[in-house]
């Protein structure tokens, strides 16, 4: 996974920007769904995992490829987490 250049997106900024793709993935609402949340418990297929990976490919300006770096079972934090070590900013 390649990181963006010049990404400044903090993990609550980007727990709310997953929660609005799954949200309209999956058709939620964005309040309605919780940082805890699972993929699976959310109803994201594969299919939506790709879209949520090229839509968060496309904001972040970086290479985050759900289908191979997030697994169903993983909540939106979890996700977070793994996106901001990937970008390089763990614990931001």
């Amino acid at each position: 996974v390649v990181a963006g250049k010049n990404v400044n997106i903090s993990s609550q900024q980007l727990i709310e920007l997953l929660k609005e793709l799954v949200a309209d993935s999956v058709g939620n609402a964005a309040p309605d769904i919780l940082p805890t949340d699972t993929l699976a418990v959310l109803g994201v297929d594969s299919f939506a995992s790709l879209e949520l990976s090229l839509e968060v490919q496309s904001r972040l300006n970086s290479q985050i490829d759900f289908l191979q770096d997030v697994k169903p079972e993983f909540s939106l934090e979890e996700i977070t987490t793994r996106i901001l070590e990937k970008l390089g900013k763990a614990g931001v």
